[in-house]
């Protein structure tokens, strides 16, 4: 749930934006948009859980230091990814 009044106009469009991509987005190394909902006050977003959080503070979490075939793992799915 985002709340509108929070948001500057620039970030509104780009929450749009966002919510354009996502939902073009079909693929296992991308989270899933399911649904979204708009009122004047908010944007409800719908999206697939995941238990883990973003790529920074899964690295930050070990203290920036992996191993070179994590790396390369990491790297392969990020650039199928896109």
């Amino acid at each position: 749930m985002v709340k509108k009044r929070d948001l500057k106009q620039q970030e509104i469009f780009q929450q749009r934006k966002e919510i354009e991509i996502l939902k073009m987005c079909q693929h296992s190394n991308v989270i899933r948009l399911h649904d979204y909902f708009e009122c004047s006050e908010k944007y409800y977003i719908v999206m697939e859980y995941l238990a883990g959080k973003d790529l920074y503070e899964y690295i930050e979490k070990r203290d920036f230091s992996l191993k070179e075939d994590r790396v390369k793992e990491l790297g392969y799915q990020i650039a199928k990814a896109l």
